[in-house]
């Protein structure tokens, strides 16, 4: 690591995330505008004028540009997810050992709150929901039970609080798609406005959709001019600071800077230094939680193998700037309100950089610059940004050693995920074979095709919360209501019959679900045109609509709904068949009036439910109801309608879900105590169940058909003995490779030992560089939740491959 590196980390971890209002002034005086232009104008408008108005800085050290924010290592207050109230704003001002507010800053943001209170709740994601669920008595009752995260407690609440992003782009939210950087690099954003300037020349007012059309163009037009206008200020800055810089090193790093701020975005990159600016550029342009770095190794290695070989860089000096972008990565920030925090623990943020796999033609696609991004994590030792390496059967053993390389340094990524089931994923949804081959993650694990599909919106349903409305026959607990008519429970006699009542009302909360997402589909629809966004987006520039009003072809995966605590229900499902339907030691009656006691005064009773079998274990009596489970929740999914025109898909990712689940669900019939946090992941065992070594839970995680889901999630824990000597490496590489080429979706790994993480929580102040695995992230361990921190801790630990 370079002096310079060093410095620059060390910054880091000793500053503060501000809180900014620049945007959101902004925001504030456009949308106040009664001038009946539409909403996609004045979201372009906003957009445009951030990017001419924007402070800009150069910190000391920077090799790359660009920080979407008015402020270094800062947020944006976004006004399109619901409004951040007094109370936040305050809980902000009093969390100052994480967060920095100028107090102006903060009494104008209230102020500003106050005199635009209607505009704002016109315009919010929020009060859009809220006036539609509140109206409706099945979803009003359904949102209150806390099946879908978060529970809404009262109409003015909404789902969402405010919320703050880092990026130059408009966003909000989660959007998961991929931009098409390979068109920004090679051909210059100047491309695509001579593309829109052509749509405008042929454009004929024959269709409804035509005006629409030419404001798409011309919004288009708009913020890419404004872009250009961006960088271009970055390259006077840059001039700036090198006429009066005294270090000569340092005085022609600016001047190059200048030079290539003046290039791109605007032409093509010529260089592995301007494409990646250009990439940045982009990057921020596009900015939310989940914007990922797409297949990165691929589409700069032509640029980094030009210099290579003309000997104008060197791998050393490749190295350093990509530290640098990971410095700039952790600068990127999405900070919800109090009410979403509990489902984000540890700041958690997917930029994803997907390395290896294969080509169009199915070939290996690893090259030099795979090991190098590698090898920047490596040194660097920062949690963002986030490394996927795409495993296929010739994956080089060298490459799973390099990865595994960097796990066991205490990184905890790469992430290992299956080109065959990922592909396959995207062919029997009848995506052609070459394009698929292309996916990427757009989240931690959620795959797109960049410029073909995307995902909108995903929600959590905390399967468990509906086991626990199952087994008190239909009532709901958390809300205090009956919300699902159903047979009384205790008259079952046959397990079957048990069984395939619950999945009727696991079918039914699904569709619940799915209504409430095609309401906030809709206000997405509505409120939120993304223009920048959908420009990168193969037939959204093509059609001149935005990505929010188009069905996309031949596959829209434009709403995912994922499963948490799903491997609680196949445990809590195994020990009923056993103890109640076929040993008969307990009736359900029994069952019922023990987890309602929260197992107190029933320790024998907890002990056979504890003892029952358990998925993870490779135990077929339990690994088939876990299978089962994933199957007919798929299925169910797959079968509701989406407002963007497609079917919803499934997916199996928790984040740290699994905690506020956990919390708001009574005690269940595995053992677990009411408000302990639920399993992790989706394909994961629950935290100590596992008995039987690692290989068990492969050949459990084996036997459950992954293929139809947009993702699965899967934590492993090693002890760090496990992995000391290069066979170790490759011997779990084998075992990785063997998992992900036979029916296996994705596997990570945490390589850190209990002890060290129980230090972490006695002396906070001695680890602050440690990094674990949560779910589709990593992270600084001492940001996580003390929940989500034993969560980690409680996860088996295996002490060899």
């Amino acid at each position: 690591m370079t002096d310079r590196i060093r410095m620059m980390k060390d910054k880091y971890l000793n500053d503060k995330i501000s809180i900014n209002i620049t945007k959101f002034r902004i925001a504030c005086d456009i949308l106040s505008r009664n001038d009946g232009r539409s909403i996609a104008v004045k979201r372009a408008m906003i957009h445009e004028r951030f990017l001419k108005e924007i402070p800009l800085f150069i910190e000391e050290g920077d090799l790359i540009v660009g920080a979407g924010c008015s402020k270094p290592n800062g947020v944006e207050i976004n006004y399109e997810m619901g409004i951040w109230s007094d109370d936040e704003i305050n809980g902000l001002l009093e969390d100052d050992s994480l967060y920095y507010i100028d107090p102006q800053d903060a009494k104008d943001l209230q102020r500003l709150n106050k005199e635009m209170n209607d505009v704002l709740r016109a315009n919010n994601i929020s009060t859009a929901m809220s006036n539609i669920v509140y109206e409706d008595k099945r979803i009003w009752a359904f949102m209150r039970s806390g099946v879908m995260l978060p529970p809404w407690k009262n109409k003015d609440s909404g789902q969402h609080g405010g919320m703050a992003q880092t990026g130059t782009g408009m966003g909000p939210g989660f959007a998961l798609m991929c931009p098409n950087y390979p068109r920004i690099l090679n051909s210059g954003a100047i491309s695509v406005i001579e593309e829109c300037k052509e749509h405008l020349n042929e454009l004929r007012y024959t269709s409804a959709d035509s005006v629409e059309k030419r404001e798409f163009w011309e919004n288009t037009i708009r913020i890419y001019r404004a872009w250009i206008e961006y960088a271009h200020r970055y390259a006077d800055l840059a001039e700036r600071l090198s006429e009066t810089e005294p270090n000569i090193v340092r005085k022609k790093e600016l001047s190059d800077m200048a030079s290539i701020c003046r290039r791109v975005p605007e032409f093509p990159a010529r260089s592995f230094r301007e494409a990646l600016q250009s990439f940045w550029f982009t990057f921020q342009m596009f900015c939310n939680a989940t914007t990922p770095g797409g297949r990165f190794d691929q589409f700069m290695y032509p640029f980094y193998k030009h210099d290579i070989e003309a000997g104008t860089i060197s791998r050393d000096e490749v190295i350093e700037i990509l530290e640098n972008l990971r410095i700039k990565c952790m600068k990127m920030y999405t900070t919800p309100s109090s009410m979403d925090r509990g489902r984000h623990s540890g700041n958690s943020r997917w930029f994803n950089w997907i390395l290896g796999g294969v080509d169009a033609q199915g070939n290996d696609a690893t090259n030099d610059l795979t090991y190098l991004v590698l090898e920047a994590a490596k040194e660097l030792k920062m949690p963002h940004h986030t490394i996927s390496v795409r495993v296929h059967e010739k994956t080089p053993d060298e490459l799973m050693k390099k990865s595994l390389e960097v796990v066991r340094s205490g990184l905890a990524m790469p992430n290992f995920v299956s080109d065959k089931s990922y592909i396959h994923y995207f062919t029997m949804h009848g995506v052609p074979v070459q394009d698929a081959r292309n996916y990427v993650l757009t989240g931690c694990q959620d795959a797109n095709v960049p410029l073909l599909t995307r995902t909108i919106l995903v929600k959590f349903v905390i399967i468990p919360q509906m086991f626990d409305i199952y087994l008190h026959n239909g009532y709901c607990k958390l809300s205090g209501e009956t919300i699902y008519e159903q047979k009384d429970i205790r008259g079952y006699v046959s397990f079957d019959d048990f069984l395939n009542d619950f999945y009727k009302l696991m079918d039914h909360f699904i569709g619940l679900s799915s209504e409430v997402m095609n309401i906030n589909c809709s206000s997405l629809s509505k409120l939120c045109p993304d223009t920048f966004r959908s420009s990168l987006m193969d037939n959204s520039l093509k059609e001149g609509k935005d990505v929010l009003r188009m069905t996309l072809k031949p596959f829209d995966n434009g709403g995912c709904i994922l499963l948490v605590g799903i491997i609680n229900v196949a445990n809590s499902i195994a020990a009923i068949k056993k103890l109640v339907f076929e040993e008969k030691k307990y009736s359900l009656e029994q069952l019922v009036a023990a987890l309602d006691a929260d197992w107190n005064g029933h320790d024998e009773m907890r002990d056979d439910f504890l003892n029952a079998p358990k998925y993870g274990n490779d135990i077929d009596y339990v690994d088939s109801i876990a299978t089962d489970l994933f199957r007919r929740y798929g299925e169910s999914v797959e079968e509701k309608d989406c407002s963007f025109g497609g079917k919803y898909v499934p997916g199996g990712i928790s984040i740290t879900s699994h905690q506020p689940g956990g919390k708001i669900t009574g005690a269940s019939p595995d053992g677990r105590h009411a408000g302990e946090i639920l399993a992790d992941g989706s394909i994961s065992p629950q935290q100590g169940t596992d008995k039987n070594g690692p290989l068990a839970v492969f050949r459990s995680a084996m036997k459950i058909a992954q293929d139809n889901y947009q993702a699965t999630l899967f934590n492993m824990k090693f002890s760090p003995s496990a992995l000391k000597t290069d066979e170790d490496l490759l011997k779990l590489g084998s075992v990785i490779k063997t998992y992900l080429t036979n029916g296996g979706k994705q596997i990570q790994f945490n390589v850190v030992d209990a002890k060290t993480m129980r230090d972490a929580q006695k002396a906070p102040e001695k680890h602050r560089e440690l990094v674990v695995r949560v779910a589709g992230y990593s992270t600084y361990f001492n940001t996580l939740t003390t929940m989500i921190q034993n969560e980690i801790i409680d996860r088996n630990e295996f002490e060899k491959v």
